[in-house]
């Protein structure tokens, strides 16, 4: 987990929609508050993610693969938070093939 991430004042969101829930949040918080968001399968939502200023929680490799696109496009580091296997997580084989990615410490901050 990067050092930019704290327990305190983060808000996990689960949502089919980050961008409208995750931004009914923002104003409650402080601006340096994050706010999780459980991505859903559509490439849509890193949009949704990058606009609202919103940490998705990734849970498959395609949707890291896909955040990583988006920082590239956007030319900067990104934060993220990976959900591992209980159930609806990344299992044991997605986490080692992610750790292998070499553009993941480039682009993501996990």
């Amino acid at each position: 987990m990067s050092s930019n991430v704290r327990s305190i004042g983060q808000v996990a969101e689960h949502s089919s929609r980050p961008r409208q829930r995750g931004l009914r949040l923002r104003p409650a918080l402080s601006n340096d508050a994050g706010i999780l968001v459980v991505l859903e399968p559509f490439a849509a939502t890193e949009h949704d993610c990058l606009e609202g200023g919103l940490t998705p929680v990734l849970n498959s490799l395609d949707q890291v693969r896909r955040w990583m696109a988006s920082a590239q496009s956007v030319q900067q580091r990104l934060g993220a938070a990976l959900q591992f296997d209980n159930g609806m997580g990344l299992r044991k084989q997605e986490v080692t093939r992610i750790l292998a990615l070499p553009e993941l410490a480039q682009y993501v901050n996990v």
